[in-house]
């Protein structure tokens, strides 16, 4: 579920995009609009500096589509991204502060108009509705913490710096 946008680094990067084992069936008012700001977004957390760490996948079964080969269109798409500033040791730089952002969009039409904060949740809610067990190299403590977090869906705001009293 990796859009071609987001690997162009290569010829051969791109074209794996492409491969069924990246497609999952969307609507046109998910894919084409709420999945898509939320792809938007991530590139723009990317422009800024930092390194996205991103899984996704699809659950539930809304029909089976095909013939030959049947294709199961599924009732709920999800995404978590772990936000990390550029550096070395990821895993070890993951802690109780990091931003990780999970969603969870129903795969139907009428939701075009819908912003994608509209469907944050927590990776917890993502990982009990899956049955996957996400993060699980990073530490425990820490996995219970991000884990249960719902992300605001916004940057967060600037620290400003502590205004200096004037001396007279």
């Amino acid at each position: 579920m990796c859009n071609s946008k987001d690997r162009t680094r290569t010829a051969r990067d791109n074209s794996e995009t492409f491969s069924m084992a990246n497609m999952q069936p969307q609507t046109p008012a998910l894919n084409q609009q709420v999945w898509k700001q939320l792809e938007e977004y991530s590139r723009t957390l990317a422009g800024q500096g930092n390194e996205l760490y991103i899984v996704a996948g699809c659950y539930g079964s809304r029909r089976i589509i095909g013939r030959a080969n049947k294709v199961t269109v599924p009732t709920r798409c999800w995404k978590v991204i772990t936000v990390l500033r550029r550096g070395r040791d990821d895993l070890a730089r993951v802690d109780a502060g990091t931003r990780v952002i999970a969603v969870d969009m129903p795969n139907r039409g009428g939701i075009g108009r819908d912003p994608w904060q509209k469907y944050i949740t927590t990776v917890d809610a993502v990982e009990e509705a899956t049955g996957y067990d996400l993060l699980s190299e990073v530490a425990e403590d820490v996995q219970s913490v991000v884990e249960a977090g719902r992300d605001p869906g916004r940057d967060p705001e600037p620290r400003r710096a502590p205004r200096r009293r004037r001396r007279r």
